[in-house]
């Protein structure tokens, strides 16, 4: 199994909420139709106005396969709900899973 970070920091407290319910209720549904998809898992540091998510893939291809996906959704996000002063840019970084204790996990 292979995963993509998506971390998201300098988001104001009152954007969170409705940045990742437009994640949920309209993007995930279009990542869960790409080939390999295995999962995605988003949490959110309120505080510190950070947001990572984590999507799961079969395969090193199949994610690379949906990077430019990813790309479109990352800057329809960015576009829809705005950038400031204090947001950074998006850090990605992808991985190989190597261990998952969670239920039902490798």
């Amino acid at each position: 199994m292979w995963a993509r970070l998506s971390r998201f920091a300098g988001i104001p407290t009152e954007r969170i909420d409705p940045t990742l319910e437009w994640y949920r209720d309209t993007q995930v549904p279009e990542i869960e139709k790409l080939p390999g998809y295995a999962g995605v898992l988003a949490a959110c540091d309120y505080s510190g106005g950070k947001v990572v998510a984590i999507t799961f893939w079969e395969s090193d291809h199949s994610m690379r396969d949906s990077d430019k996906a990813l790309d479109e959704i990352r800057n329809e996000g960015l576009e829809r709900f705005g950038r400031d002063a204090r947001r950074l840019d998006p850090l990605i970084d992808r991985y190989e899973v190597k261990l998952d204790r969670r239920p039902g996990g490798s």
